[in-house]
């Protein structure tokens, strides 16, 4: 019958498309390799790998096998804990993906609170941008994503869990600073540091500008980075303006590094979403991170999320 040895060995020599290289991180003889994978083959009644003369590649089967495989691994794995622990005593990694606003506002707090309050749990974190974010929860490299902007995907459940406004953000020293408000019209002359085309943030923003009237085209970047902290201090250094998340500001704003400006008639607005696969069961780890942050309001320097 099939063994979970087959499934774990399977996934290495499919991470590595080489047996060789499975054996050594497995720390077990290629021999045994092989024979896992034939016994795994013959068991499915399918090839996995195209044994040629320096690799092994992968089939389309085995493609189709692996995100099964680690499912079902995980499951081994949820059984073998709830079966050793009484279930208040939460364990286990988490994998959250995240979009790298909530990660900077949420980070520290959130993070840290929820360790509090389940110590046993492990969260690790990728943190890349909206698009990335949820392609690694649609691959299962991640169980929870959070992310500024929701991309839709019917193999996806979300869930609202803030709300983020995105301030125009200058260097205390920029003519803006002193303005009080300004107008767009007065905004868009203004030479822009501005996130990638991947980012939540900066698709929201040119949302908000459209619906303005205004094409975001008209908007001079000066310079596209892939970090909001880079972004700050750019804008620090008069290279240019941007739009940040008010969570994130504000550290920068109370130490006078960058002065917030308020558009009239103007106030990007965004919900940050949890999202997970739908056709899965969330573990008890990531259903309890999930409630924790919808209900602790920990993701916004501006509390619990506007219903």
């Amino acid at each position: 019958g099939m063994r979970l040895e087959y499934l774990e060995v399977f996934l290495e020599a499919l991470r590595w498309e080489s047996f060789s290289q499975a054996a050594r991180a497995l720390r077990i003889s290629q021999a045994t390799v092989s024979k896992y994978i034939a016994g795994l083959e013959e068991e499915l009644g399918t090839v996995l790998f195209d044994r040629q003369k320096r690799r092994v590649v992968p089939t389309p089967a085995a493609r189709r096998l692996a995100p099964l495989a680690q499912k079902i691994l995980r499951l081994a794995q949820q059984l073998r804990q709830s079966a050793l622990e009484p279930q208040s005593s939460l364990k286990g990694t988490l994998h959250v993906a995240t979009s790298s606003v909530p990660a900077e506002s949420l980070l520290p707090q959130c993070l840290a609170q929820f360790r509090q309050a389940h110590p046993g749990v492990e969260v690790s974190l990728s943190v890349s941008d909206s698009r990335e974010a949820t392609q690694r929860v649609l691959r299962g490299k991640a169980e929870l994503g959070v992310v500024g902007e929701l991309i839709k995907d019917p193999g996806l459940c979300h869930e609202p869990v803030a709300q983020d406004r995105l301030l125009l953000v200058v260097a205390p020293n920029h003519p803006l600073a002193t303005q009080g408000s300004v107008s767009l019209e007065e905004v868009v002359r203004w030479p822009f540091i501005v996130r990638e085309r991947g980012s939540g943030s900066r698709r929201c923003v040119e949302a908000a500008l459209r619906q303005a009237g205004i094409s975001p085209n008209r908007l001079q970047v000066a310079l596209e980075v892939n970090s909001n902290e880079a972004i700050r201090r750019a804008v620090a250094q008069g290279l240019g303006v941007a739009f940040q998340s008010q969570a994130v500001i504000t550290s920068e704003v109370q130490q006078g590094r960058l002065v917030p400006v308020a558009i009239r008639n103007f106030q990007p607005q965004r919900s940050l979403f949890a999202i997970y696969r739908a056709q899965e069961t969330l573990s008890e780890p990531a259903r309890e991170f999930l409630s924790f942050l919808k209900e602790s309001g920990c993701l916004h320097a501006t509390g619990p999320p506007a219903s």
